[in-house]
């Protein structure tokens, strides 16, 4: 009963063709001919997918930006992660001075339970920057999705499609039979699903080169 909770649409949509077929379906349906030049539709599709993506990142990066109170508490947690990892890189270096200098004095062993308590801290808020990132970042992907699928059952409806590129969509006499319908149908969501899923890649790899970017101009 879970599953039926939880994916309800998807049962709803496949009850839906189910019925669309049964009540349409009048006879023997014309064969699927899938195209001749297979290689030619997978290259356009590969841009045209990555043009797409790429449009509807930026379209969503402008109209949907995350709000400015988000945007406070990732700067917080980046800069508490960056400063808590050199923070504890540098302790760890201590650590290991500490243990070559071989000495077993009480002073040392206080040096060292110090050092392992400020490990033990920096660890800590690390791992609670890193945390709250996850949260942010995987609340902005779901939102993101949904977004870029809405746009992109919008242009796969207009023609924007992935699986009937490699289908004659039509009986060779200009008339498209139901099982054509059908395979249009479920492309539209399938190439909806598609877009809106590589649209949080595109984000990703977009945000890697731009976080790169300013990196490389912080350094002197």
């Amino acid at each position: 009963m879970e599953i039926l909770k939880k994916y309800w649409w998807l049962f709803l949509v496949f009850i839906i063709v189910t019925l669309v077929f049964v009540i349409k379906y009048e006879g023997v349906l014309e064969p699927l001919v899938w195209t001749d030049k297979p290689f030619e539709v997978l290259g356009q599709l590969a841009v045209k997918l990555i043009v797409v993506g790429a449009l509807l990142d930026q379209l969503i990066a402008v109209f949907f930006p995350e709000s400015e109170e988000t945007q406070t508490v990732r700067t917080g947690a980046e800069t508490t992660l960056r400063v808590n990892r050199e923070k504890r890189n540098g302790i760890r270096k201590e650590i290991l001075s500490e243990r070559l200098r071989n000495n077993a004095d009480h002073a040392r062993y206080d040096t060292f339970g110090t050092l392992n308590r400020d490990l033990s801290d920096t660890d800590e808020s690390i791992r609670s920057a890193q945390e709250v990132l996850q949260e942010i970042n995987a609340n902005r992907m779901g939102f993101v999705r949904v977004v870029a699928f809405a746009f992109s059952l919008v242009l796969a409806i207009a023609g924007v499609t992935v699986l009937t590129d490699f289908i004659e969509m039509h009986n060779g006499k200009g008339v498209v039979e139901l099982n054509h319908k059908i395979m249009y149908y479920l492309d539209i969501i399938l190439t909806a699903a598609l877009l809106s899923g590589g649209t949080s890649g595109i984000n990703q790899f977009f945000k890697v080169v731009r976080d790169s970017w300013k990196r490389n101009d912080v350094r002197p």
